[in-house]
């Protein structure tokens, strides 16, 4: 089963992939390119594809998805069978580059399902909430929840939970689907990477060196549960599209827009971070074009209104801080506070949002460590540090060829404004040189993260500069040294960069800041990528072989940066808060390896970790949620003939089910109902104990 929802997934999103690039607008790349992405596109329109069918009340059976994934593209295969031919592959630049970031791919998510699969439970907390909404889905084959019981849609985007529900449906283990489909997800973003890149600097090695990076960065992705990681893989997918756009018409916008309109239906606040970034990036290629990019802003603008067919209609605000939460003044449009909506607008973008939000430290980007945090860990590495600060140099050395050319002219006060540009990046690069050097000596100077911002600052407004003035007098010809790339890049740079550090830098505002770290790390390595490729070529001069510099390069990034991430990626992970002990969490581990998975168990905590444990328990009937609502007021009878009619099997009783019903009831009373309950059911022989530790108590129930 497995195996089939594994092929399913590739036949679902190549499927997509393939009929709407041959019917909006086939593209110009390598055999390899289209096929990889394809895989990414597709994807795409599997999330919109599925709140299309849930606005329409289309059941969401693998069935129904599979039919209309693969029908169009069966027609478009039709319509083009005679211009089909087999394609020619030999050994060439495209077919290494594609074996290059294949291999990285394999290693990233080699690392990632090893990690996943080193315990027999959920990590954490988030993933088990997950768990919840798409067994949910799965069952009731639906994006909508009246109640509004699930942390993770309905109205947060359902496009992670829509996803991973249609998999779960052939895989049949809810817990074997979440871990490698999570794994698969984070990792194959590598892919998606590798040809963004290739196509943003049009150059393959620097596109295989900073995939390289990507894959070794700590703070890129881990295997996690959550939507974070499908929502920066369809970033990826969402930032290639924009620039290969550039030089493809308005088809190619249209088919753009839909494959943006994925990211805000999959995770909101990453959404606004996106929206920034891919403004960022119209911005540096209409600047470098001296051409507003109609169709490039019209595919972000249409994106994001092309999501409303979620937003629109499921459109609350997001719960923040209980005196937010509890705010019910203002007018009611809806049913919600228009107050509360605000309020909790303006409390996302507190800058000490998010749970792991704090200050940091130079020692947290240049130091990677083995232990970090599981959900995005923190930190860059030496090897990857200094190749960025070499990267960096690569653009300040280009910068003063522009203005040794004469860009701008050697008169006026363009060419004072140029001097003190460089003579500001010069100064912000020595300071970073000269801690280096200290660090070097064992000397921890010169550590503010001012000093990178500075360099960053410097670096990003020298771009700017240089891009517009070698533009002027060019005619609609865009003659400059410094490439739009460039300056996309260190925009990014900067803008992720302040947005981990709105602690840091005392900022007015922020976003999840803890957040991103894993955004962050992809200006970075294209830029680390550029500085790696300016190194190897610097030491070519000094009759250093490239391929030996490289080399060194590998084994530093290796050393100071994967390794790293391969030990945090591959240790045990705790498994949440919510448990009371670890003998509670031994007793439901036994219970998933020893009895038959899909067994209805109802247990008195609606924590609902046996969903996590592929059982079966269906939270959302109206008959257990009454139950739950009654429970102290019922006898060992009335449980008894409740969990008969509803077909339950066993029954679990344990530390979380004790600590829940004693937040609301009262230790005492607790304690006296569930002995008095327990005792007589198994007195009366209603259940039977079949396994027991300190933590829990599992029970079959009889007849």
């Amino acid at each position: 089963m497995e195996a089939l929802s594994l092929l399913l997934f590739f036949v679902y999103t190549y499927s997509l992939g393939y009929a709407a690039t041959t019917f909006f607008a086939d593209w110009e790349s390598s055999f390899y390119e289209r096929q990889v992405m394809r895989i990414g596109i597709g994807l795409a329109l599997l999330i919109f594809l599925l709140v299309v069918l849930d606005f329409f009340r289309v059941s969401l059976d693998w069935r129904i998805v599979l039919t209309l994934c693969v029908l169009p593209a069966a027609v478009q295969a039709y319509r083009n069978r005679t211009s089909f031919t087999v394609p020619s592959l030999g050994v060439d630049k495209d077919a290494l580059l594609f074996v290059g970031i294949a291999a990285l791919f394999g290693l990233v998510l080699f690392m990632f399902v090893t990690g996943a699969f080193s315990y027999p439970y959920l990590e954490d907390d988030d993933p088990w909430s997950h768990a919840m909404g798409i067994f949910y889905i799965a069952h009731e084959k639906t994006l909508h929840d009246g109640n509004q019981q699930f942390q993770y849609f309905d109205p947060y985007p359902p496009g992670y939970e829509g996803l991973m529900s249609i998999l779960v449906q052939t895989a049949g283990s809810l817990q074997w689907t979440l871990k490698f489909f999570n794994a698969l997800i984070a990792s194959i973003g590598i892919l998606f990477f590798g040809y963004f890149s290739y196509r943003l600097t049009n150059h393959r090695w620097k596109a295989l060196i900073a995939t390289g990076i990507l894959a070794a960065v700590p703070s890129y992705l881990s295997h996690f549960i959550w939507s974070h990681s499908l929502v920066v893989t369809l970033m990826l997918v969402a930032f290639y599209m924009l620039v290969q756009g550039i030089s493809s018409g308005w088809k190619w916008a249209i088919l753009s827009s839909f494959v943006i309109a994925s990211v805000p239906l999959t995770q909101p606040t990453q959404a606004l971070k996106f929206l920034v970034m891919a403004c960022l990036v119209w911005a540096a290629y209409a600047l470098y074009s001296h051409r507003l990019m109609l169709f490039q802003l019209s595919a972000i603008m249409g994106g994001y209104l092309l999501s409303g067919i979620w937003w629109f209609f499921h459109l609350s605000p997001f719960r923040g801080p209980g005196a937010v939460a509890d705010a019910t003044a203002g007018t009611s449009v809806g049913g919600f506070s228009v107050f509360h909506m605000i309020a909790s607008f303006f409390w996302y973008l507190n800058p000490e949002s998010g749970t792991a939000t704090r200050v940091y430290t130079f020692n947290d980007f240049f130091f990677a460590q083995p232990v970090s945090l599981m959900t995005n860990p923190v930190g860059i590495g030496i090897g990857i540090y200094l190749l960025l600060f070499a990267g960096l140099l690569f653009y300040l050395y280009r910068h003063y060829l522009s203005y040794a050319a004469g860009v701008p002219k050697k008169e006026g006060a363009l060419k004072y404004a140029a001097l003190l540009l460089l003579s500001l990046c010069a100064f912000s690069l020595l300071l970073l040189a000269a801690r280096y050097l200290l660090l070097a000596l064992r000397i921890p100077l010169l550590t503010s993260l001012y000093l990178d911002l500075f360099a960053f600052v410097a670096i990003s407004v020298s771009c700017l500069f240089f891009c517009i003035v070698e533009s002027i007098g060019s005619k609609g010809e865009n003659k400059s040294r410094i490439p739009a790339y460039a300056l996309a890049s260190v925009l990014l740079l900067l803008f992720t960069f302040l947005g981990i550090n709105s602690m840091t830098f005392n900022l007015p505002m922020g976003l999840f800041a803890f957040r991103f770290w894993m955004l962050f790390a992809l200006p970075l390595s294209i830029l680390a990528a550029e500085g790696a490729w300016f190194a190897a070529s610097a030491a070519q001069s000094l009759r250093i072989p490239k391929a030996a510099t490289l080399a060194a390069i590998i084994v530093l990034v290796f050393f100071t940066s994967a390794v790293q991430k391969y030990e945090i990626n591959t240790s045990m992970w705790p498994p949440g808060v919510m448990w009371t002990s670890g003998e509670e969490l031994a007793g439901y581990v036994w219970m998933y390896q020893s009895i038959p998975l899909h067994s209805r168990v109802f247990d008195l905590s609606s924590h609902n970790a046996v969903i996590g444990f592929d059982m079966y328990s269906c939270e959302w009937c109206a008959p257990v949620r009454e139950m739950r609502r009654n429970l102290f007021g019922v006898d060992a009878g009335s449980l008894h003939s409740f969990l008969k009619d509803q077909g339950y099997e066993y029954m679990v009783v344990g530390g979380m089910s004790v600590r829940q019903l004693s937040e609301v009831h009262g230790v005492n009373e607790t304690a006296a109902f569930l002995n008095s309950v327990i005792s007589t059911m198994a007195g009366s022989s209603m259940i039977t104990p079949v396994h027991q530790t300190q933590g829990m108590t599992l029970f079959s129930i009889n007849e």
